[in-house]
């Protein structure tokens, strides 16, 4: 067969298929992506009727932290610092965290949540979000703010950073309260220079300097946490398994500031 002739015949196949081969391909993708819109809102129905179940069953104040392992630090030292489980107390909820989450999703989940979610219908108790007072914590907490669906509380208060959601006087999101070891990690406007996450609650002594990452090379008088963080929890777990001392006393001036709201 010549050369030339078995080009003109791939040629003249090709140009005959191309548009069957396109329409397939489009039909192909179009599928994929209905499949994972379906998805997308089948996970999203789900992920609300958990939520609105778990609402419905309030019996205590319900408290929601950027994410799980947060929760775990509030645990350990509400026991330290009250002798009780926090869960005598309090309920904990546990937003939605997207599969391959990085650091600041879980502060963009807990802003989408108290505004689409939560406030939506009646509710028998108090409901908080709270939020890292870091750079992305913050961030997501102003976010939440230019929609337009809260109100400061900060006179009534004297803090800053608690809010309102308008028209559901039970709904309430804030910013954690640093503890006086903290006070230079904060700024009350600027979010750029705030690094108090919940790890940051702990005083240094806990806190590995491979785990401080410093805003610049010449000034370590503040940092922000790095790392692993559930490694650094799972430390923490077994000091207090061991009975070693853990000072959870950055924690009080939070749990001051939930009580004051839950009892208002």
């Amino acid at each position: 067969m010549e050369a030339g002739k078995t080009c003109s015949d791939i040629s003249w196949v090709g140009k005959r298929g191309e548009f069957s081969l396109e329409r397939d391909l489009g039909v192909f993708t179009l599928n994929q992506e209905l499949s994972k819109l379906h998805d997308y809102f089948q996970k999203k129905k789900n992920y609300f009727d958990r939520i609105e179940g778990e609402l419905n069953n309030l019996r205590k104040p319900l408290l929601f932290f950027e994410g799980q392992q947060d929760t775990t630090h509030f645990q350990l030292a509400h026991k330290s610092l009250y002798n009780e489980d926090i869960s005598d107390r309090f309920q904990l909820g546990m937003h939605e965290i997207s599969e391959g989450s990085s650091i600041g999703d879980g502060a963009l989940n807990l802003n989408r949540l108290m505004y689409e979610y939560i406030g939506k219908f009646p509710l028998s108790e108090s409901v908080i979000g709270i939020f890292d007072y870091d750079i992305e914590g913050f961030n997501q907490l102003k976010g939440l703010l230019k929609k337009g669906s809260y109100k400061s509380l900060s006179a009534l208060y004297k803090y800053d950073h608690i809010y309102v959601k308008l028209n559901a006087p039970k709904v309430f999101v804030m910013l954690l309260a640093p503890p006086d070891h903290r006070k230079n990690f904060y700024h009350k406007r600027d979010s750029q220079y705030c690094y108090v996450s919940t790890e940051l609650l702990y005083k240094n002594e806990e806190i590995p300097t491979a785990n401080r990452a410093y805003p610049t090379l010449y000034d370590k008088t503040v940092f922000s946490f790095r790392g692993d963080k559930a490694r650094f929890l799972e430390k923490i777990q077994q000091k207090v398994k061991d009975r070693n001392n853990v000072d959870f006393s950055g924690f009080k001036k939070t749990f001051d500031l939930i009580n004051k709201i839950i009892t208002d």
